[in-house]
């Protein structure tokens, strides 16, 4: 059993809790918070059987096989550095970091550190996706991919997205989709251009939909409209997917659980496949993987320099929409 230290108590990371005890690898051994306040909610939710800190120095100074940042964004990248620096291992929150520069900062130091940093992808690590993937082997290569992701306005983004609703919705959740797509194609970005707009009835005027085509080094093409605006209707939040391929078109309706149709062409002997080597749903399979990787001494899948092939989509993504232009992935790797 691993003993996990997680910096992070509110929201998003207290529903962390539950994920160690089902993966079957992890217990939660420590909780680092600023607050003390933040600390004594956190136990009154979840018990006292972790210790808990408000020094991150001093809780990096116990015996921990990682490191589970589930902070906000924009202070990923130092929280990680100093892990890593301290010798621990880091699993982080996407997305990675708030800028690419960042992102490029925390790369150099796992390098020199020789440390081991991991990406939480959660969307990846869905059943149905894993079937779909193993199923896409069968049908040739892939020309398209298309992933529509909509949900109904909410007064929260106004609180959330502040005043750059388009850019919050590329980075905190199109960061989901670029990461689906490189898994399912298995090839890395050259090209992504961006188009973003308000609908008409949106009083805040901001642009709240995005269209963002992604071309591949395989010339795989991946189209992504996403809303967060939509009145009515909504998708789940890993979003209705298709592949078109040589033999064959496969949907995901993007349920947690089943949802995947094939459409094999006429004279073509292909079934379902199954998701051989699924590890398990959401962070369930994140630790699994983590704790695999630890014990094998590998890269875990969705590694820190895996992930940031997912992060370059996005930040280009953000990019062509400020810019206006199709931006070359060329460019970030300059």
């Amino acid at each position: 059993m691993k003993i996990a230290l997680q910096v992070g108590t509110a929201g998003w990371a207290s529903s962390w809790v539950p994920f160690y005890e089902k993966s079957g690898a992890w217990k939660l051994g420590g909780v680092v918070s600023r607050s003390q306040e933040a600390l004594d909610a956190f136990h009154l939710k979840h018990g006292r059987a972790m210790q808990s800190y408000t020094n991150y120095a001093e809780a990096l100074k116990g015996d921990y096989d990682a490191v589970i940042i589930s902070a906000p964004h924009q202070v990923h990248v130092p929280l990680a550095i100093q892990a890593l620096r301290a010798g621990k291992r880091v699993l982080v929150e996407k997305p990675l970091s708030d800028s690419y520069t960042a992102a490029l900062e925390l790369a150099k130091v796992a390098r020199e550190t020789s440390g081991m940093v991991m990406v939480s992808q959660n969307f990846r690590y869905r059943e149905p996706l894993w079937q779909l993937r193993a199923t896409c082997r069968d049908l040739g290569p892939i020309s398209a991919m298309r992933v529509e992701m909509i949900q109904e306005y909410a007064d929260y983004l106004n609180k959330v997205a502040k005043n750059n609703r388009v850019s919050c919705l590329l980075e905190e959740v199109f960061i989901h989709q670029a990461d689906q797509a490189r898994f399912i194609v298995g090839a890395n970005p050259t090209q992504v251009f961006t188009s973003a707009w308000a609908d008409r009835w949106d009083e805040s005027g901001q642009a709240n939909n995005a269209d963002v085509l992604v071309e591949f080094s395989n010339g795989t093409r991946f189209n992504y409209h996403g809303s967060w605006s939509t009145r009515g209707f909504k998708t789940t939040w890993a979003g209705s997917w298709r592949v078109r391929a040589e033999h064959g078109t496969i949907d995901w309706d993007g349920s947690e659980q089943g949802g995947v149709t094939l459409h094999p062409r006429k004279d073509a002997s292909i079934s379902l496949q199954a998701p051989v080597g699924f590890p398990g749903f959401d962070r369930i399979g994140i630790l699994r993987e983590l704790a695999a990787a630890i014990d094998e001494r590998r890269p875990p899948a969705c590694s820190l320099e895996d992930n940031l092939w997912s992060f370059r989509i996005v930040t280009a993504a953000v990019m062509s929409h400020e810019q206006r232009r199709p931006i070359e992935i060329a460019e970030l790797l300059k």
